[in-house]
């Protein structure tokens, strides 16, 4: 615990504390030091650092003899307990002050400690004495300590704080003295003198400070050793001791007027010239060498760097429509000292030089007007800043159309163009201009006359790779060799007309098999349109093209517009809307239709898959219940899944009343009619021969052919008409059916591909196998095929039976 002894001497004691001002005159105090403590300043202040005691002596007068022992201590306004005190003797009364804190508003505590005697005339206390007592921190030591001198006249120390509680009122000074030694332990080491030792004064801003030392020493042989010292009431703190020789700290000033500039007309080159340091060292005394960053555009990544000792250099070819920059620094040239700041930075913008290196490449979109001619969408890439030579100002569009003049159109900063063609072919070149002139080497494209265009790439396929791109491969033509392909994708709206995008692809491919990679910004879930085109002298040839998706996923919607019609005692007919391309979110394989009848639960549902891809949009639901009301859904799938369901269709099937009723009748009485037919004639006649018998009835549409629905083969004209038996059974007992068409028993005009419908088998059965063996048949069940079209739909029997060879046609 540290000690400090106050001797305080007083003329007039007696007085009353009145007003804030003191009664009682206190003369300058005698202070008495304990041994081994510091010296202080200010003898009327007591001070301490936190967490510290002190012990404070008040000596009185001999005016108060023998009041010591009376004595009351204040620190600042509270009393300080009376444990604390001591009375060394008659005339001297101690107080012991623990655990000091600095004041609360900063690190810098002020207490006013007042010895006191109780108070006379109506007054509390007497006061005889009174003291600060300053509880502060010592200063924080400075570290880091770096200086360079950029002349002859000056050197400039900077450093830094160290993590400490800093107080108010710290006084800094650089401390240094010269000396012909050179900077090793030893001199570092040695005691300092004091009256060689010289002081600067040092500017604080937060935990940095800055020093500079004037009339620098500049001989070979000198050396600077220095050091920062910080006090303040409490004590003194020192950095660490750094020693220099003045020629290994040089930083020399940046170099000045740097400057960026063109020479040269014909091919103009990029020039950097700059000047010496201003200020500091002279060039003949300290040469330097200098350092150059350069830029040709401000977005380069990385600048290009060079080194040299002249003060100007030639940097680069001029480009069109560039920034570039640069900024120099410079050193010792024999690597003394530091590099100098960066120079500010030189900038200089250089315009257009000449016209467009060449014109942009040009694709085409053909359509077919209304008119029987030909529209033409020309669209085009834009050329990037090099080839442009800065930018482009306008495009100017060229058409030469067979047998007609050339057309020059400028189409200003567009880069698309549309025009009517005739059948006749044309060639269509696109120029770009700028400032100083038009593009010369420009991409020519022809299209061919309407016919005479060439034969497609065979055997395009396009494949996915890892969601990111498509493969594309193909074959040549089979006829021409082409000059080169073109392979075109665009996303495949409702009409195929989504922006396009090209590749041209050399034809130096010797194999018969080319194959590409394309990349893009390819979306999941969208259709894309791949075509390869085949390029000859005439220009290009037809497309073979190919759908695909980089992703799939399921539909998006449900099928829309749901509709049932020709509802039937044992079904219905289901339609639907084809999904619009940019709902399918893939290829569509087919769809499901769930149904069952509304009075059972949904767990009863049965199910019928459909194939055939997007284009189905029918089906008939057979096999139903009669007067039952059905719930139907419907959804389409694709290889990623089912999509969602449509909302719930209801149907009531019709009744069934009367119709067994007729159809059993009309079997009966046929039957019967047959039978008394053959007989009579076997009785007659007893000659073989071959009776035909037509029947029908309704089954399932097995090809789910749209105009199933306007057939009734129950009816007996129907039946009457559908066919005719036009031969017998001649030598050498060989049977042959030939049937005919009957066109009037339906409005339903059949098209070719209903026509080449595969026939039903029918099945020819002997009703008599002794008269087939009469009339030489050794068989009792055959078949044959029936190419007529509309049996396709339905399933016919016919039986046979022994008659009368000799019976005519007509009776049939």
């Amino acid at each position: 615990m540290s000690r400090i002894i106050v001797k305080l001497l007083m003329c007039c004691a007696i007085g009353v504390v009145s007003d804030n001002k003191w009664p009682a005159i206190v003369e300058p105090p005698e202070i008495q030091i304990v041994p081994g403590m510091s010296a202080i300043n200010d003898p009327l202040e007591v001070q301490a650092v936190p967490d510290s005691s002190v012990t404070v002596r008040c000596i009185l007068s001999t005016e108060l003899h023998n009041k010591a022992k009376d004595v009351i201590w204040f620190l600042g306004k509270e009393k300080v307990p009376e444990n604390q005190y001591n009375v060394t003797n008659s005339s001297v009364a101690e107080v012991h002050l623990i655990n000091l804190q600095p004041t609360e508003t900063s690190m810098l505590g002020s207490h006013l400690l007042s010895c006191c005697l109780p108070g006379i005339n109506g007054s509390p206390y007497q006061l005889l004495a009174v003291t600060n007592v300053i509880v502060s921190y010592p200063p924080c030591a400075p570290f880091n300590i770096t200086c360079y001198t950029m002349d002859i006249l000056y050197m400039n120390c900077s450093w830094i704080l160290s993590e400490c509680v800093e107080p108010q009122k710290t006084i800094f000074h650089l401390r240094y003295d010269v000396s012909t030694h050179p900077c090793d332990n030893v001199y570092k080491n040695m005691p300092m003198g004091h009256s060689a030792v010289k002081s600067s004064l040092c500017d604080v801003q937060g935990d940095q400070g800055w020093c500079r030392i004037n009339t620098l020493r500049w001989s070979a042989g000198r050396y600077y050793r220095l050091w920062v010292e910080g006090s303040n009431a409490i004590g003194v703190n020192n950095s660490s001791i750094s020693c220099h020789s003045l020629w290994n700290i040089v930083k020399p000033n940046p170099p000045s007027k740097v400057n960026l500039s063109l020479s040269g007309s014909l091919a103009p080159h990029l020039q950097i010239h700059w000047l010496y340091p201003e200020g500091g060292l002279a060039s003949s005394f300290f040469p330097l060498v200098y350092e150059i960053h350069y830029n040709r555009n401000s977005f380069d990544p990385e600048p290009q760097v060079f080194f040299m000792e002249n003060t100007s250099r030639e940097l680069d070819m001029a480009v069109s429509c560039t920034n570039p920059s640069a900024r120099v620094r410079a050193q010792s040239v024999k690597g003394y000292g530091y590099w100098s700041d960066w120079s500010p930075l030189a900038m200089l913008k250089i315009a257009q030089l000449q016209a467009p290196q060449r014109g942009p490449d040009i694709w085409r979109d053909i359509r077919k007007t209304s008119e029987g001619s030909y529209s033409l969408k020309l669209f085009w890439k834009m050329l990037s800043k090099h080839e442009a030579q800065c930018f482009v100002q306008t495009y100017t569009v060229v058409i030469q159309m067979q047998d007609l003049p050339r057309s020059v159109q400028d189409v200003g900063n567009t880069t698309t163009f549309q025009i009517d063609i005739n059948n006749n072919s044309c060639c269509v070149e696109v120029w770009a201009n700028n400032f100083i002139g038009t593009s010369q080497n420009n991409t020519r494209l022809c299209i061919p006359a309407v016919g005479q265009f060439g034969k497609p790439p065979c055997d395009v396929k396009v494949e996915r790779a890892n969601h990111k791109g498509l493969w594309v491969t193909w074959k040549p033509p089979s006829e021409m060799t082409p000059l080169r392909y073109v392979v075109e994708w665009r996303k495949g709206h409702e009409l195929d007309t989504g922006p396009a995008q090209w590749m041209r692809v050399h034809n130096s491919n010797k194999s018969d098999i080319h194959r590409i990679y394309l990349t893009g910004e390819f979306v999941d879930y969208v259709r894309y349109k791949v075509s390869v085109y085949a390029t000859f002298p005439g220009g290009e040839g037809e497309p073979s093209s190919e759908y695909v998706y980089i992703r799939q996923g399921v539909p998006q919607v449900a099928p829309r517009n749901v509709r049932i019609q020709n509802s039937s005692w044992e079904g219905f007919d289901l339609r639907w809307d084809v999904l619009p391309i940019s709902l399918r979110k893939g290829f569509i394989l087919g769809y499901r239709i769930f149904y069952w009848p509304s009075n059972k639960p949904p767990s009863s549902v049965q199910n019928v898959t459909l194939y055939g891809g997007e284009l189905v949009q029918s089906y008939r639901l057979l096999g139903l219940e009669p007067d039952v009301e059905y719930v139907v859904r419907i959804l389409a799938f694709t290889e990623a899944g089912d999509g969602p369901q449509s909302n719930l269709k209801k149907a009531i099937t019709s009744l069934n009343t009367g119709m067994n009723v007729v159809i059993w009748v009309s079997v009966i009485s046929g039957t019967l009619l047959l039978v008394l037919t053959c007989t009579i004639m076997l009785v007659v006649y007893r000659q073989p021969a071959i009776c035909v018998v037509l029947y029908s009835q309704q089954v399932p549409d097995p090809k789910n052919c749209s105009w199933a629905k306007d057939m009734d083969f129950t009816k007996p004209d129907t039946l009457h008409e559908a066919l005719k038996v036009v031969s017998m059974l001649p030598e050498p007992w060989l049977l042959q059916l030939e049937l005919q068409e009957v066109s009037q028993i339906t409005e339903h005009k059949l098209d070719e591909s209903e026509k080449d419908a595969s026939a039903c088998r029918v099945f020819l059965n002997a009703s008599d196998p002794s008269g087939m063996e009469e009339a030489g048949m050794d068989i009792n069940e055959f078949n044959v095929e029936l190419p007529f079209p509309l049996v396709k739909n339905r399933v016919t029997g016919i039986d046979l039976s022994i008659i009368p060879s000799n019976i005519s046609q007509d009776t049939f």
